[in-house]
């Protein structure tokens, strides 16, 4: 992730984990289970 400019993820932790970690912006598109969770701490 440190060549992108953004991150539209589906909100699962793993990749949450990887743009906070490289410091990419994120944008949650979330599905199912815990990723509105993910999505409303990353908001």
């Amino acid at each position: 992730m440190p060549h992108c400019s953004a991150a539209i993820i589906h909100g699962g932790i793993g990749t949450v984990a990887a743009a906070l970690h490289s410091g990419t912006p994120i944008i949650v598109v979330s599905i199912l289970a815990d990723q509105p969770v993910n999505g409303k701490m990353i908001e």
